[in-house]
């Protein structure tokens, strides 16, 4: 770990993402994409239906002159061949499941910015904040191990009124459109994460892709805000969104 941060530093980050909302599950009761070992003749032929009909996105790799490298660079060590999606998977569900005392390890081995992202509860809110970190991000990883977990939109509130003073609190997960962003924003976020949306734009089309979903992103920020009668994102306040309880409520009043 302490290899991978120095490598990190040297590239230039600035800061670093903690991702504590993810476990390890033998599957899925909603299934998981096929993913391959490597681009050999059964897989090619198993996507082939997919990429032809892509004409564009295969001549991308065409002109490189070789197959895409399944393999996984950054959880290799020195001197040591990259592994594949599948072995580095083994090796991190071999490995012990961390605690708090490793986020504090961790945490001392940054000198930078430090986000622990994947918080739900205010106890695990104001463990982060006693342990120094920088930012936090209320997140359940998209619901990956429950899918029956509260919405990070609805746990953001309680968690930004117990440590929203000593810590910059994100939101992430199920931001697909700008009034999301308005939403989160609202609620007390200071900013929101968007890793799926801007991952599919950069699938279908590079880094002009992910422009466009950032400025489809931008145009429903802006629609929304006009649609409130706000002049900024910093004229918001809760009282902008309706809770839908207090909605019905209302509506029986």
């Amino acid at each position: 770990m302490v290899q991978r941060l120095e490598r990190a530093q040297s590239a230039g980050a600035k800061g670093i993402i903690l991702t504590l909302d993810w476990s390890f599950a033998n599957g899925r009761d909603w299934g998981s994409p096929w993913i391959p070992d490597k681009v050999n003749l059964k897989a090619a032929l198993k996507l082939a239906p997919e990429v032809i009909v892509r004409p564009r996105w295969l001549w991308s790799f065409a002109r490189s002159g070789h197959l895409p490298g399944l393999t996984t660079p950054n959880m290799a060590l020195p001197g040591i061949t990259a592994p594949t999606f599948f072995g580095a998977y083994y090796e991190w569900m071999q490995s012990a499941l961390p605690s708090w005392e490793d986020v504090a390890w961790l945490r001392a081995q940054w000198r930078g910015p430090f986000m622990v992202k994947g918080v739900s509860r205010v106890d695990d809110a104001k463990r982060v904040v006693d342990l120094g970190a920088t930012a936090l991000s209320v997140s359940n990883h998209g619901g990956n191990n429950l899918d029956g977990t509260p919405a990070p939109i609805r746990s953001l509130p309680a968690v930004v009124d117990a440590v929203g003073d000593q810590i910059e609190v994100l939101l992430d997960g199920g931001v697909r459109r700008g009034s999301d962003v308005v939403k989160a924003l609202a609620l007390g976020a200071r900013a929101v994460m968007i890793g799926r949306a801007y991952l599919w734009g950069l699938a279908a089309n590079g880094q002009a892709g992910v422009e466009n979903v950032l400025d489809v992103l931008r145009a429903g920020i802006d629609s929304t805000l006009l649609g409130l009668g706000k002049r900024s994102v910093l004229d918001l306040c809760r009282d902008d969104v309706v809770a839908p309880h207090d909605f019905f409520r209302t509506l029986g009043s």
